[in-house]
């Protein structure tokens, strides 16, 4: 399908290569241009875009990040929502960030500098990223009216491979708290999404990962920084899987869905 757009291409290239990022990184290498995107396949920008990206460049040529809003739509291309992008706060990076990078683009000294997509990432290559640019000093500016479509089905990566997406998200909350560069709050709100993402794991029966994770954050921030709520989960993992799951259906059958 993209012969038929040769023609308005300078380049373009299908082979064999070391995944998404490697992919990704060779374009960025390849990129002649002052600003630099990238779009997953199943993913597009909604028209005026590019234009909404020349005026916040013309307005701002300190921002080395430019960012805008991003809708959602199902294989059909049906607008089912949107995605909640906001102007650019640390805070609001956390859990998930509020930006994305289906509406976004990056000033060519971001990779004139060396900085490039982690290709040892799978499923948040892009906070990941998204992350290291901050802690680099690069300014972001956020540009609501610049929209892109995300297209969210069941084959969609991020709908599969739990196990890798979980423990790369583990990573990243570690590494955020552990970061001297950041605010004191930001920090302590990583804490909280690192407490929370073992949670979650409880939650979902994943038990190794449980395992792991509480253990090494209890050597990271001691058995009192777990906090409470991990604490009990923890003390409840001691009674074994089966014992665990005999509960979950005695407390479904001695209270009614509708009645928690």
């Amino acid at each position: 399908m993209i012969r038929r757009y040769e023609p308005w291409l300078s380049y373009w290239t299908s082979e064999k290569d070391g995944g998404q990022s490697d992919a990704i990184n060779k374009g960025f290498r390849r990129a002649t241009g002052e600003w630099v995107g990238w779009q997953n396949s199943d993913d597009f920008y909604a028209p005026g875009a590019l234009g909404h990206l020349a005026k916040t460049a013309a307005r701002n040529p300190a921002a080395s990040v430019i960012y805008g809003s991003v809708q959602l739509c199902d294989a059909d291309s049906k607008i089912t929502g949107s995605y909640p992008t906001s102007d650019f706060d640390p805070h609001a990076m956390l859990p998930w960030a509020n930006m994305f990078n289906q509406s976004m683009f990056f000033h060519r000294r971001v990779f004139e500098a060396g900085h490039f997509l982690d290709e040892s990432q799978h499923h948040f290559i892009d906070h990941d990223f998204f992350w290291r640019l901050i802690l680099a000093g690069y300014e972001f500016d956020y540009c609501p009216e610049l929209r892109a479509v995300f297209r969210l089905h069941d084959l969609a990566k991020g709908s599969t491979q739990h196990e890798i997406a979980a423990r790369e998200l583990y990573a990243l909350y570690k590494r955020l708290h552990a970061e001297q560069k950041l605010p004191a709050s930001v920090r302590r709100k990583a804490l909280s999404c690192l407490r929370n993402h073992c949670v979650d794991q409880f939650g979902k029966s994943r038990w190794p990962l449980f395992d792991q994770f509480t253990a090494d954050l209890q050597q990271a921030v001691g058995v009192t920084g777990l906090g409470l709520n991990l604490n009990l989960r923890r003390l409840t993992r001691m009674m074994g899987a089966a014992n665990i799951a005999r509960l979950r259906r005695l407390k479904h059958l001695v209270i009614k869905p509708h009645e928690a």
